[in-house]
């Protein structure tokens, strides 16, 4: 019976857990504003059936807007309201509308869409057994769920992910997943998909007899004395497993007496025939077989012939009312029934061992699949940090190196500075020592040409005076004393300290230069005008042009070639 139930469960909860609570929010991505109107309708109606939206009109109004925009997230998330709303279709004609939603949905811009895509198809996929893609497609979901803020969708795939692994036997992995999705749902204060997870996580402590855990996990539930918080359905599976974890008789008779009360109720020929069920073994272990056999056959009568492991559980029952009452060709021949639907039973749970094997081994190659695929990944990533963590070493290599180039440029041009610097200083000090032997060698000239305009004034007195004895011994003096000019040698070294390779190089390049020459060359590098060259020689002015004009003849230079410039050239040339 009770794995009946578990069967029960895990069939009964897989849709359920698609659905939505009352007042959903909105994940869809954005498409067009008249389409996305269309779209939050859909959604509204898809929760709760509100009165005022009609889905087939709302899905032609969405169909008209898909044609007039050739738009393909359009028509992938239509195809997704078709499948969702007509009821008239095969499960084959769904999953084909799914499939061509996801073909034409956009899986980077609409993760979302390709979510709630992939979870309905899976849904569908579960219920017919195909359970290796479903789990692929749940799994897809989540992440994505997870990524897009809906937290309560990703919950839900997490709960059917949990139900396959049920369904596989794998109860950790299970466990795991139905423990996920309880939590997400606890943080969101969604109570009814809380409770489902919990009734699938309790039917495995059952099953795995951890008894203690499942009424931990259900006596909550079950003295919970507000019926809002659980519906009448779901409280008869609660019920019904609560029933297993008990061991007092009262508690035992007074919870089934519940679970029959509820299943008459709602009127649900399922929930009905568990109970009575219920009632009729606890009447059977008290000792009140009469009144376990009226309740036996009220199970036989409200139970349809498909409803297999039902059937069997009552023609159980019946032997062992038979037994106890020593009734034994009766109880023989409930025995045979009983084994003949034991054999039937028996042959579904061998294709289900078949089809448990075969689903498995898809999943395990979904798992190594996605392993690799998580290593390559995980290469590719350690690959690209080992390439940007050298080229980042590189660049900071090349920085550093920048860095100690530049530190060194500033410190050569800071050297260099200095020895300009100081260069430079003393250029400032030789020039001042320069203009001051200029201006010695320009206050000689002066006072040598005054000297010599003062002796010229005393002969041209001396000329006119009468006494001629006299006057041309003085005369003969002074004339004397101006052919022979003493400050020539005193000039001369003071001219040498300034230039001391101009008459060198003068000589060593023009060799035919008289002393005389030297003299005028030494006088134009002074920068001293025609005069007072004349001045300095006692010559007419006139001879000093004429003495510059053989002097570049000398010199063998161009007409075009300014002999002072040239001068100044070979003044400041360097003694080799």
């Amino acid at each position: 019976m009770k794995y009946f139930l578990l069967f029960f469960i895990c069939i009964t909860c897989l849709p359920l857990l698609a659905s939505s609570p009352d007042k959903p929010a909105y994940f869809w991505e954005e498409i067009q504003p008249e389409f996305d109107s269309l779209t939050q309708k859909m959604e509204q109606w898809s929760h709760s059936k509100p009165a005022g939206i009609f889905p087939s009109q709302t899905i032609q109004q969405m169909t008209q807007l898909a044609e007039t925009n050739s738009n393909k997230q359009m028509w992938a998330r239509l195809r997704y309201w078709e499948s969702y709303n007509d009821r008239a279709l095969s499960q084959d004609s769904i999953c084909k509308l799914l499939h061509q939603a996801a073909d034409l949905c956009s899986p980077i811009n609409y993760a979302y869409d390709r979510a709630r895509i992939y979870m309905r198809k899976a849904i569908y996929l579960s219920q017919k057994s195909n359970y290796a893609e479903a789990f692929y497609l749940f799994n897809s979901a989540a992440k994505a769920f997870h990524a897009t803020g809906d937290f309560r969708l990703e919950a839900c795939a997490y709960n059917n992910i949990g139900n396959i692994y049920f369904f596989l036997n794998e109860y950790d992995a299970a466990i795991s997943s139905f423990a996920l999705a309880d939590s997400i749902f606890s943080q969101m204060n969604l109570t009814k998909e809380k409770m489902e997870c919990q009734l699938l996580l309790a039917n495995i402590y059952i099953k795995t007899d951890r008894k203690q855990e499942a009424y931990e996990l259900l006596r909550p539930i079950i003295e919970d004395s507000d019926s809002q918080s659980c519906p009448p359905d779901l409280r008869i599976i609660a019920l019904s497993n609560y029933l297993s974890c008990l061991s007092d008789p009262k508690q035992i008779e007074y919870y089934s007496e519940e679970a029959y009360r509820l299943a008459q109720q709602i009127n649900d020929r399922y929930h009905l025939s568990t109970a009575i069920l219920n009632k009729g073994w606890i009447m059977l272990h008290s000792g009140m077989t009469d009144r376990a056999f009226t309740y036996a056959r009220q199970a036989d009568a409200s139970t349809p012939e498909k409803m297999f492991s039902t059937r069997k559980s009552i023609y159980k029952l019946y032997t062992s009312i038979y037994e106890q009452k020593h009734q034994w060709d009766s109880a023989f021949y409930y025995q045979q029934l009983f084994y003949a639907y034991q054999d039937s039973v028996h042959e579904k749970d061998v294709l289900t061992d078949i089809l448990r094997i075969k689903v498995k081994k898809e999943i395990d190659k979904q798992k190594i699949q996605a392993m690799l695929e998580k290593q390559k990944s995980q290469q590719r990533m350690t690959f690209v940090i080992l390439v940007g963590s050298t080229l980042v070493t590189l660049l900071l290599a090349s920085v550093y190196t920048i860095y100690l180039l530049k530190k060194k440029m500033r410190k050569e041009q800071q050297m260099q500075f200095e020895k300009d610097k100081v260069y430079i200083a003393q250029l400032h000090k030789e020039k001042e020592l320069i203009e001051s032997k200029n201006r010695e060698l320009s206050s000689n000239a002066a006072l040598i040409m005054k000297k010599n305009e003062v002796l010229k004034e005393i002969l041209k007195e001396i000329e006119d005076e009468k006494d001629t004895s006299f006057n041309n011994t003085l005369h003969k003096k002074i004339q004397s004393e101006l052919q022979f000019d003493n400050t020539w040698d005193s000039f001369k070294l003071h001219f040498d300290q300034m230039h001391p390779s101009f008459f060198i190089h003068l000589k060593e390049r023009f060799p035919k230069l008289t002393d005389n020459d030297l003299k005028l060359c030494a006088y134009i590098c002074m920068e001293l005008n025609n005069k007072q060259i004349a001045e300095m020689l006692l010559v007419q002015s006139k001879a000093i042009l004429q003495a510059r004009y053989r002097l570049k003849k000398k010199m063998d230079l161009p007409e075009d070639t300014n002999l002072n410039d040239y001068l100044k050239t070979i003044a400041t040339m360097k003694k080799c």
